[in-house]
C-alpha cells in the first residue's frame, strides 16, 4: 500500500467497508475480522490522504451493526 501511495498519489482513496466481507455473513466466503477493516481506515488515515468510506449493509441485521460502529469510530 505504502509503494502505491507513493508512486500514483491517489486522492481521494475510496475504501470499501462492506459488511459483506465479516466472518459469519450469508454473501460470500470472506472470512474478515472487524479488527482488520479498522486497522485499514486507522492506517490510511495515517497517510493523510482524503480518505472516503464506502460500504455495503450485511445481509443480516447483526452484521451491519457490528460493521458501522467500529470503522466510523476508528
Amino acid at each position: 500500500v505504502d509503494k502505491i501511495l507513493e508512486v500514483f498519489r491517489p486522492n481521494p482513496v475510496v475504501l470499501q467497508c462492506g459488511a459483506d466481507s465479516l466472518s459469519g455473513d450469508k454473501l460470500g466466503c470472506f472470512n474478515l475480522m472487524m479488527r482488520g477493516h479498522v486497522h485499514c481506515v486507522q492506517y490510511l488515515r495515517k497517510k493523510n490522504v482524503l480518505l472516503t468510506e464506502a460500504g455495503t449493509p450485511s445481509k443480516t441485521l447483526r452484521g451491519h451493526g457490528r460493521m458501522k460502529l467500529p470503522v466510523c469510530q476508528a
